[in-house]
């Protein structure tokens, strides 16, 4: 009966014991400073009191043993006293973590909602300096003083390289087929002479030589010669074989222009249809974004990419909007985290940021193959250039036109790089929070 009433003793002194270190931990532990906080702390320390009470049941069910076996109650008993400091120990450790992981937890809310906020934003500014490079590049694929230059050297009056097609036809013309007589056929020679200068000046081009009309103005002098010395008696195969043999030089010159531009211009084209299509996908991803922010906002079809982030995902109007979602969730001037964070509108999906690591690497791509074409371009029109000194009256001209286009290329590649700030729209990328 002793034994009994010792064992019933013991366990309502380890539940005194339990609740008085609760009780003794909760008070030690700092001003709790919200009702979130709290909320957090007292279920953290209802946790720990059901662990410990657990506990606390081993050890009764460890004293009803005792009390079956009194032959081993002293090891017993000394074995529920180190197990006694044991939880002691615990439940002040518990209450300690429960304080940290409390503060922790406040601290790593609010940087989770300001990571949303700022992932929101930087976006914002990323997209609308990625939508600039998009119109820098379209304004450098529609014109430069570079493509300008090289496209003179095309137009058959043009004498930069020393030397004229128009008076070139015009003296080959003479030399081999008019040979100074009054007519040719039933022709005078006179007027053949201005019908020929008529089609070099204005050539009627073709789908290869609208890049280069010099090479369809030797080609219809060609046919309206054939059709001249047919009739003519005083005209030998031979003479117009010659015509042709000398007018073939010119040909070479203007083909290895032509197959440069015509290269470069599928290039450019293939460029322009990829920058189409990225504009495309920013579009969608822009629209995406407005919706979380802004649901069931209608955007206009017909507004252009840059109409629509400058009337829909201004970062200035996005801070505002950001102000204007969590106003709700404020309480006696206090921002309730939980609420904020669970805000759907500021939700910012995982895949984003791979959608706009890939469209800062697609516009980087284009970029490259932007400058990539105009230097093959160039290497290309030079290797022409230097090879038509054979026919130029005036080497040294073509050694001036090849400098002057190579600052010209580097002045527009210079523009180009400048305009379509490749660098700022990396550095916009990196502002993103990725976490």
């Amino acid at each position: 009966m002793t034994n009994k009433l010792a064992t019933t003793h013991s366990i309502r002194m380890i539940k005194i014991l339990v609740i008085n270190l609760l009780i003794l931990s909760a008070l030690s532990m700092p001003a709790i400073t919200s009702a979130q906080t709290l909320s957090d702390t007292v279920a953290m320390m209802y946790q720990n009191y059901i662990d410990l009470m657990k506990q606390n049941q081993i050890l009764t069910d460890s004293l009803t043993n005792i009390n079956r076996n009194m032959s081993s109650l002293n090891n017993s008993w000394t074995d529920v006293g180190e197990k006694l400091e044991r939880i002691n120990s615990d439940l002040s450790n518990s209450l300690e973590t429960v304080n940290r992981l409390t503060k922790n937890d406040l601290l790593t809310k609010e940087a989770r909602l300001n990571t949303k906020k700022q992932k929101i934003l930087a976006t914002s500014t990323f997209i609308r300096a990625a939508n600039n490079s998009f119109d820098a590049i379209d304004a450098q694929l529609a014109n430069s003083d570079y493509l300008v230059e090289v496209s003179n050297l095309s137009n058959p009056t043009n004498t930069d390289l020393g030397f004229s097609l128009t008076d070139e036809i015009s003296t080959i013309l003479n030399d081999k087929i008019l040979k100074n007589r009054s007519k040719v056929g039933n022709s005078r020679s006179g007027k053949i002479m201005k019908f020929v200068q008529e089609i070099i000046k204005n050539p009627v081009v073709t789908t290869f030589t609208n890049s280069v009309p010099a090479l369809s103005s030797i080609n219809a002098v060609v046919n309206l010669v054939s059709g001249l010395v047919v009739s003519d008696k005083k005209t030998s195969v031979d003479d117009f074989t010659e015509f042709k043999k000398e007018l073939e030089k010119f040909v070479l010159h203007y083909e290895a222009l032509a197959k440069a531009n015509t290269q470069f211009d599928t290039k450019i084209d293939k460029l322009r249809t990829q920058t189409e299509a990225l504009r495309v996908i920013v579009r969608n991803f822009v629209t995406e974004r407005i919706l979380t922010t802004s649901p069931g906002v209608q955007i206009d079809d017909e507004l252009a990419l840059h109409q629509v982030i400058s009337q829909y995902y201004d970062r200035r109007d996005l801070e505002v909007l950001i102000e204007e979602i969590l106003e709700p969730h404020q309480k006696n001037g206090v921002l309730q985290l939980q609420p904020a964070l669970n805000e759907k509108r500021l939700d910012y999906p995982f895949y984003a940021i791979n959608q706009a690591q890939f469209i800062q690497q697609e516009l980087e791509s284009i970029t490259n193959l932007y400058l990539a074409a105009y230097q093959q371009y160039h290497e290309e029109i030079v290797t022409a250039l230097i090879k038509s000194k054979a026919i130029s009256k005036e080497p040294n001209k073509i050694d001036l036109k090849v400098k002057s286009l190579e600052g010209k290329l580097k002045v527009s590649i210079e523009a180009f790089k400048r305009n379509v700030k490749i660098n700022e729209v990396n550095k916009n990328l990196q502002r993103i929070p990725t976490l």
